[in-house]
């Protein structure tokens, strides 16, 4: 969190070359790479196996690395106008749920240390 940090305040500073020469950088960039490409085969590896049409999955993706609100964009700027409202109930149930999980696990941990 500290290098999260670090980069943000380099990089909101203006100094973007020592924002992305810091040592967390490449350390950072690699664990998000990892996520998202985590993210995106299990996303299409279980959309296939369960016959999920390409749009859903793509709003699916969107909602949960973005939010409701780029799901619904890129719903409607794809033309998808039957998928705005599914993406928005769809994003806000999974931050509901993640924030749920995410402070269950949270408080379970904790109280063990």
């Amino acid at each position: 969190l500290a290098a999260a940090c670090e980069i943000e305040c380099h990089a909101r500073a203006g100094d973007v070359v020592s924002a992305l020469s810091s040592s967390a950088a490449g350390g950072l960039m690699g664990f998000g790479l990892t996520l998202y490409a985590t993210h995106l085969c299990v996303v299409f590896v279980g959309g296939r196996l369960f016959g999920v049409p390409r749009p859903d999955l793509l709003l699916a993706s969107n909602a949960n690395i973005g939010n409701p609100a780029t799901a619904a964009a890129m719903a409607a700027s794809m033309g998808w106008s039957g998928r705005v409202l599914p993406a928005i109930l769809v994003g806000t149930m999974g931050n509901a749920v993640g924030t749920i999980l995410g402070l269950t696990l949270g408080v379970n941990l904790l109280s063990r240390m």
